[in-house]
This record gives structure tokens, C-alpha cells and sequence, in this order.
């Protein structure tokens, strides 16, 4: 098992180690963070007096020239003049490797008393389109053929019109000079670009004029090429040959060139080696020095805790006459205190359970005897519950099967009442029937009394019609009889003029005509004596159709009057059926109320009978429960009689 002060010291020397590791750690983080920053912003002071110095340095050749240019010599444009004034003007530039001054057609002359064309120089072009003055990308010179800056600044004439420029040439090492000057950390330099990027100022002169910083497969050195040209000023991080580098940069603003700083991150923390080494042997110091008072002082905490312990171990085993002697005033010496005061109060336990104990022998004996009474009383009332909780379920029963009856007939009650109430609209419908029908009948009997009188009409008229067909008849007969006799009549004129010979040609033909329209008038009166007389027979056919037809009216008007009254008395018995159907409606509806009444009575009487029986079963396994309880008390009061006893004989083995 393992101490508390082995568990003080795997505690508290763990977190001391992680607490002091860090704050090393972050300690090193920021001190990291201070040196890059501080190196940062050193690294951009640089920068910025570099871009100064070779601003300078560039605006003092352009001021020069300026002065020079102004003046009266040069402005004459005489070639012996200007070479005289340029010269002197040499020797107070030593640092000059020669003047040169050239007209509007490009024709130039040097100190060196050299003559060359600059007409395609686009600094010459520059001026003469109006620049006041032009610093070159660098060149090689005509002159000299080495690689040189040219500065040059226009003449005027009187009128400001450009009339020549006046120039001069330095090498370019006068730049990389100055850039060489500046120093950053061990390795770190300097380096000068056109306006495209090519490099013209560079420790390494084999990329001078030879490499260009956009074409050298580094992306971050092209965007900081590219946010030079914008102006901006700032910094990039990169790797290139597996040294990681900053590189600073920043617009030359009198020529537009970029000018960078390049240092290795490294250079950068190098005095971060040194602070890491310094925090960890501080660090092991304020640890070291941690464990030795950690455990001086463990031991003093926990030596009192050790002693307790020992007097905790005699008190467990009976011995109450101990006492822990406490001087210190922490929470240790509290705990002597509070142990010495457990031990009196222990003792003063142990003395009334002893009293007790001899209390509790004769009360449990006591106990026992009543308990005994009681589970016999409730043995009893268990069985008397028992039977009334029994005889409760069957009235519970009864009353639900009650129920369910009387549910069934308030369900039939209510389709009854469904039913009526259909039958009373059935009557309702037959009624509208009925009397429409009885409408429809006094109409029929209408129409049937109209129909009546035209039948009456028309057999008069036919009767009328059979009156004339026998006078046509009559005067068709008379017709024949004339129609035969004029046949009769010429046949003796035929004869007589017979008899007459030749004179009597003429009248034998007018009789022979006479005698055919006698024929044709007897045949013609014969068919029309045939059509009166089918004539005749159609009316009397037509009299007696008529006749039928105005008895089969009289018996239709009749029928449907009979049939008026039927529908009459119909219409009658239907609101006599209504009337009394809504009559059983009504008690229909009465009695479902009343039924609904009696079915919510005996679901409460259900319930409440339901409730009961409930009562009585939880009565009974009260009762049960209690006769069960009774008896436990019986066999706990015995117990107890033997736990006073065993009480009595523990007291024995303390010491107080």
C-alpha cells in the first residue's frame, strides 16, 4: 500500500515538472516570437536606409547636373565652351569617370574628348520628350564599353525649349557598393533589380545583368518583385537550395528599381539557442530545489498523520483510554482533536448502550408476548376481509354484466330511434308523394273532361257527315237514273237518225257522243255511289268508335276521380302516420335519454362497486400483510432479545 507522502510527491513533482516545462515552452515561444519580429522590423530600418542612402546617392548626381545644366556655358551650345566648363566641372566631381554633353540630334561629346551618337538611347529619347532628367537602366558605355549608370538632366534654351542634355557615367560597383555595406546577421545581403526584374546589384556577380528574380523559379521572390513595383513594402518567407530565407523588399522611388534584403531565418533565432539552454537550467534548478521542499515538507505533514493512525489501530481494537497529545494549530492538530473527542463520545456511547441494552432485553420480551396477540386478531380480520372482499367481486360482477346489458339496449334504443327518424322522413317524402299524386289525378280528371267533349264533338260531326254521304247518296242515284235515260234517249236518236239517211249523219254522231257521256257519267256516278257508300260505312264505323271512345272517357273520368279520392284519403292516413311516428320519435328519443341516464348510473355503480371490491382485496392483503407483520414483530422481538444479549457480552470487550 502506498503512503500518502508517495503519493504527495507522484503528484505534486508531475505537475511541477509539466508547469515548469511550460513555461519554458512558452517562454521559448515568445522569446522566438520577440527575436523574428525584432529581427523583422531591424531587418526593414535597414532596408529603409538603404533605400535612402541610394536614393541620395542618385538625387545628389541629379542635382548636379542640374546646376550644371543651368548655366550659361552650356546653354550657348558651343561645343569649345561647353568642353571647357564640363572639364572644370570634372575636377570637382573626381568621383566622375567623365561628363558628356550632346545636342537635339543625339551628337554627343565627352570629356575624353570622344564623340558618339545617342539618338537610340531611351534616356536621350526620355529627355527629349520632355523628362527634366533620366537615370538609366545600367548600359554599356560607348565610350568607356563598361557597364555604367548614366544620369543625365536637359538644357534649356531662353524659351524653355529642350535643346541637348548634359550627362555622366558611373560604374555600377558604386551601387553594389553601397548595397555590400549593408549588413544583416552573418549571411544576409543586399540586392538591386531593374524595373522587369533583372538583377543589377548582387554579391554574386555572375547574376549581375544575367538573372532576373521573376525567372528564377521562386514564386514568393516574383510576388515580392511584383508588390515592390506596386509600392508596397513587406517581406516573404521561402526555401530555396533547403535554406529557409526572408527576404525584405522595397520600391527605390527616384528610379523605380526594387532593392531587396535576403537573410536566413536561422540568423533570425540564433540567439534563441542560448535562451533555451538558460531556461532549462533554470528550470532544472527551480525543480530540484521544488522536490527537496516538497519533501521536507511531506514528511512533517504526514509524520502526525502516521502517529494517528498507530492510536487509530489500538482504539479499533477496544482500547478507549488513548489520547492523542496535538500542538500544532493546522488542520492536523484539529484532527487529534476531533480524534480525542470521537474516543470520549465513543465512550460515552458504549455506556448508555449498555444501559440500553438491558432496557431493550425485557422490552423485546414483552414485545414478543403482544406481537403473538396481535397476529391472532389479525389473522381473524384477514379472513372476515377475505369474504366480504369475495362477495364484493361478485356484486362487482353482476353489476357490470348489468351494465353491458344496459349498454346493448341504449345502443338499440338509439338505432331504433335512427330508424324512426328515417321512417318519419320515408313519411315526410310519401306525403309530398301523395299529394302530388292527388294533383297529378284532379289534372287527369281535367284532361279526361276535355277529352270527353271533344269525342262528343266529333261523332256528332261524323254523324253529320253520314247525314250528307246519304243525300250525295240520293242525288248520286238521281245522277245514274239521268245519266240512263239520256243513254236511252240516244240510242233513239242514233236510231232515228239512222232512218233519216245522210241527213242525219251529223245528229247520229252528236247522239253517238251523247250516249258515251251518258255511259261515262253512269260509270262515274256508279264509283262515286261506291266511295259514299264505303263512305257511309267508315262513319258508321267512326259513330261507333266514337261512341266507345266517349264511354271509355266516362269510365277513365270515373277511375281517375276514384283515384282523386284514394290519393285524398292517402294523403290523410300519411299524417295520421306521421303524427304518430313523430309521437314514437319522441318517446324513442325519451327513452334513449333516459336509458343513457341508467347506463351512466350503473357504470358509476360499476365503478364504485369495482372501487370497493379493490378496497376490500387491499384490505384483506392489509390484513394478511398485518397478521404476516405481526408475526415477523413476534420473531423480531425474539431476536432482539438474543441481540440484547450478545450486546451485553460486545460491551464486555471494550476498555473504558
Amino acid at each position: 500500500m502506498k503512503s500518502i507522502k508517495s503519493k504527495l510527491l507522484m503528484i505534486i513533482i508531475p505537475i511541477m515538472c509539466l508547469a515548469l516545462i511550460g513555461v519554458a515552452w512558452l517562454n521559448h515561444n515568445k522569446a522566438k516570437e520577440f527575436l523574428e519580429q525584432n529581427f523583422r522590423e531591424k531587418s526593414m530600418v535597414e532596408l529603409e536606409l538603404l533605400s535612402i542612402k541610394l536614393n541620395d546617392q542618385l538625387q545628389m548626381h541629379v542635382e548636379r547636373l542640374s546646376n550644371i545644366a543651368t548655366g550659361e556655358e552650356m546653354t550657348s551650345m558651343n561645343p569649345v565652351v561647353q568642353m571647357t566648363y564640363l572639364k572644370q566641372k570634372l575636377k570637382e566631381y573626381p568621383e566622375y569617370t567623365m561628363l558628356f554633353v550632346a545636342n537635339s540630334n543625339g551628337d554627343a561629346l565627352t570629356t575624353e574628348d570622344k564623340r558618339a551618337n545617342i539618338a537610340d538611347r531611351p534616356y536621350f529619347q526620355q529627355i527629349m520628350q520632355g523628362s527634366k532628367y533620366v537615370i538609366s537602366e545600367p548600359v554599356a558605355s560607348k565610350t568607356t564599353g563598361k557597364l555604367s549608370i548614366v544620369v543625365a538632366n536637359r538644357i534649356q534654351n531662353k524659351e524653355g525649349k529642350t535643346i541637348g542634355l548634359v550627362g555622366t557615367t558611373f560604374p555600377i560597383d558604386t551601387l553594389t557598393k553601397i548595397a555590400s555595406e549593408v549588413k544583416i546577421g552573418q549571411t544576409g545581403y543586399a540586392c538591386i533589380t531593374q524595373k522587369d526584374g533583372l538583377i543589377i546589384g548582387h554579391p554574386k556577380k555572375e547574376l549581375v545583368m544575367k538573372s532576373n528574380v521573376t525567372k528564377l523559379n521562386i514564386p514568393k521572390l516574383a510576388e515580392a518583385h511584383e508588390a515592390a513595383q506596386r509600392g508596397e513594402t513587406g517581406e516573404v518567407r521561402y526555401v530555396f537550395d533547403g535554406v529557409d530565407k526572408y527576404t525584405f523588399y522595397k520600391k527605390l522611388p527616384i528610379t523605380g528599381w526594387s532593392i531587396f534584403l535576403t537573410v536566413p531565418v536561422a540568423e533570425a533565432s540564433v540567439q534563441l539557442t542560448y535562451l533555451a539552454k538558460l531556461s532549462f537550467v533554470s528550470a532544472s534548478v527551480v525543480l530540484i530545489f521544488a522536490i527537496i521542499v516538497v519533501v521536507i515538507f511531506s514528511t512533517r505533514l504526514v509524520r502526525p498523520i502516521q502517529k494517528m493512525s498507530e492510536l487509530t489501530s489500538q482504539v479499533a481494537n477496544g482500547d478507549l483510554t488513548l489520547k492523542v497529545e496535538h500542538a500544532a494549530n493546522d488542520e492536523v492538530g484539529r484532527l487529534g482533536e476531533n480524534f480525542n473527542v470521537m474516543v470520549r463520545k465513543i465512550q460515552d456511547l458504549l455506556g448508555q448502550i449498555g444501559k440500553v441494552s438491558t432496557h431493550i432485553k425485557a422490552s423485546s420480551d414483552t414485545l414478543a408476548i403482544t406481537s403473538q396477540e396481535t397476529k391472532m386478531s389479525a389473522e381473524q380480520v384477514a379472513i372476515t376481509i377475505s369474504e366480504l372482499a369475495s362477495g364484493t367481486v361478485d356484486i362487482a360482477s353482476s353489476v357490470t354484466h348489468a351494465t353491458s346489458q344496459m349498454n346493448d339496449m341504449v345502443q338499440t334504443v338509439n338505432r331504433i330511434a335512427n330508424h324512426t327518424s328515417e321512417v318519419l322522413s320515408a313519411s315526410n317524402q310519401s306525403k309530398e308523394s301523395a299529394e302530388s299524386g292527388l294533383g297529378y289525378a284532379n289534372e287527369a280528371i281535367q284532361k279526361m273532361t276535355e277529352v270527353n267533349e271533344t269525342v262528343k264533338q266529333t261523332s256528332e260531326m261524323i254523324q253529320k257527315l253520314d247525314e250528307r254521304s246519304k243525300e250525295i247518296g240520293n242525288i248520286v242515284g238521281m245522277i245514274t237514273n239521268i245519266a240512263e235515260q239520256t243513254n236511252l234517249l240516244a240510242l233513239n236518236a242514233s236510231i232515228e237518225a239512222a232512218r233519216a239517211g245522210d241527213h242525219g249523219k251529223g245528229f247520229a254522231v252528236v247522239a253517238e257522243e251523247v250516249r258515251k257521256l251518258a255511259n261515262e257519267t253512269s260509270n262515274s256516278a256508279s264509283q262515286i255511289a261506291a266511295l259514299i257508300k264505303e263512305t257511309q260505312h267508315d262513319s258508321q264505323r267512326a259513330v261507333q268508335s266514337a261512341q266507345s271512345g266517349t264511354r271509355v272517357v266516362e269510365e277513365g273520368s270515373r277511375t281517375v276521380y276514384q283515384a282523386g279520392q284514394v290519393f285524398e284519403e292517402i294523403v290523410l292516413h300519411i299524417d295520421n302516420v306521421l303524427h304518430k311516428n313523430k309521437e314514437i320519435y319522441t318517446a324513442i328519443k325519451s327513452l334513449e335519454d333516459v336509458g343513457q341516464e341508467i347506463g351512466e348510473s350503473m357504470e358509476r355503480i360499476s365503478a364504485v362497486t369495482e372501487e370497493a371490491s379493490a378496497g376490500a382485496e387491499e384490505v384483506s392483503a392489509a390484513s394478511q400483510q398485518q397478521a404476516a407483520g405481526a408475526n415477523q414483530i413476534s420473531g423480531d422481538a425474539n431476536s432482539l432479545a438474543s441481540l440484547g444479549d450478545e450486546l451485553q457480552q460486545v460491551m464486555k470487550q471494550f476498555k473504558i
